[in-house]
């Protein structure tokens, strides 16, 4: 299993540009290395700030970093639910243990 540092995700996505994201499409295409014809544009957010200097995406590749980053957020509080449920489970069990052994359990 994977861990990842929760903590170190929030922070990131706290100091990025601020939530939501977007895809601005450039208005017509480029070909690709391969001569497929690919659509492009850049991102964009509420703070993003113009330099002028753009690095373009392929469509399909923004959508998914968009994506990624409108839900990081709710992906870190759901793996710290995770994380908050697998313990008290854990100690369910070990009560249930005790339990079945006689033992006094911590309620």
């Amino acid at each position: 299993m994977v861990t990842l540092d929760l903590d170190a995700l929030a922070r990131l996505a706290k100091a990025a540009t601020p939530r939501p994201w977007k895809f601005q499409a450039m208005t017509g295409s480029y070909e690709d290395i391969d001569g497929n014809e690919v659509e492009s544009g850049w991102l964009t957010g509420p703070d993003f700030i113009d330099t002028g200097d753009y690095e373009t995406f392929r469509e399909s590749d923004a959508e998914f970093i968009v994506a990624a980053v409108n839900a990081l957020p709710a992906l870190i509080d759901m793996a710290r639910e995770r994380d908050r449920l697998r313990e008290a489970l854990a100690e369910a069990q070990r009560n249930l243990s005790r339990w079945t052994h006689g033992e006094d359990c911590a309620v």
